[in-house]
């Protein structure tokens, strides 16, 4: 229930995005989120979009799409390995993201 909680709190943040199931290209997925945020009339700059990922790959390719990078430390990725592959901030919960 919790789980279900936090996400339903961080919907109201969280309007689109793209997910892994998506696509095995981590930079597909970058660039899955703009278009959604494009359709919805987003009319931001790169500079604006964060991608939290869990994996380095996912640090990698928001850095590759000139986004922000934001490693969560829900999967089994350390902080340490996050913030190496350039991360610019890591939280240890989702919750977290409300923060930002």
């Amino acid at each position: 229930m919790v789980g279900r909680f936090i996400l339903y709190k961080l919907n109201q943040y969280l309007l689109f995005g793209a997910f892994g199931e998506e696509s095995y290209n981590r930079d597909d997925l970058v660039e899955i989120a703009i278009n959604r945020a494009r359709a919805r009339e987003w009319k931001g700059e790169k500079n604006e979009i964060y991608v939290v990922g869990d994996t380095p790959r996912d640090i990698e390719a928001a850095i590759e799409s000139n986004v922000v990078p934001i490693g969560i430390t829900t999967g089994k990725t350390t902080k340490q390995d996050l913030e190496r592959a350039g991360a610019r901030k890591v939280l240890s919960r989702l919750i977290e993201l409300v923060d930002l």
